[in-house]
């Protein structure tokens, strides 16, 4: 017999005698016993612990024997107990060491061509390049058209005087007289011309 089942009983024993049993009997009150009970059931040979499970904060904890009577396993439940305040922060562990790099992603594909930006300043100008090799000689080219004719050039300086000549034999005295005259192109040089006559 179980501890509970012997405490009722012992409570229904009591309350009978204390109703039917007179007092100063010699069988009253707790002096009341009865004749001995049979032998109870054989008690667990062994006792093991099974599993012990968390139950939820607040519930009632249990215990269930999942064995036999011979050979009792007890699984427990227990509850889990409130959650306590938040402690305070720790300090600040020390930094790590560097890990190590990680390989190099996939190049992503190449993305679309951005606006033309403005033109930027003109550069200074850079140095002359080499002479190249001088071309072959062109064809003579066709002769132009004669130019207009220059003007007058300055008299030249008088030349040294030679020296002078024999006399020479008296002549005939001469005839002279006027012959033609012709009006010449406008700027050029007046001229007289000698006729002899026969």
């Amino acid at each position: 017999m179980n501890n509970n089942a012997y405490k009722r009983a012992e409570r229904t024993v009591r309350e009978y005698a204390e109703n039917h049993i007179p007092q100063g009997c010699c069988c009253s009150g707790r002096q009341l016993v009865g004749p001995t009970g049979p032998t109870g059931p054989q008690g667990p040979a062994t006792i093991s612990i099974g599993n012990t499970t968390q139950g939820l904060p607040g519930t009632q904890p249990s215990v269930t024997n999942v064995g036999t009577n011979q050979n009792a396993i007890l699984d427990f439940v227990i509850p889990a107990g409130a959650t306590g305040p938040t402690g305070a922060t720790g300090t600040t562990g020390p930094t790590g060491p560097q890990g190590l790099p990680g390989t190099n992603g996939v190049t992503g594909p190449t993305g679309p061509t951005g606006a033309t930006g403005a033109t930027g300043p003109t550069g200074p100008q850079g140095l002359p390049g080499t002479d190249g090799v001088t071309g072959p000689t062109g064809p003579t080219g066709a002769t132009g058209a004669t130019g207009p004719t220059g003007p007058q050039g300055l008299p030249g300086t008088n030349g040294v005087t030679g020296p002078t000549g024999a006399t020479g034999e008296t002549g005939p005295a001469p005839t002279l007289a006027i012959g033609n005259v012709t009006t010449g192109a406008p700027g050029s040089s007046a001229s007289v011309t000698i006729t002899p006559t026969t």
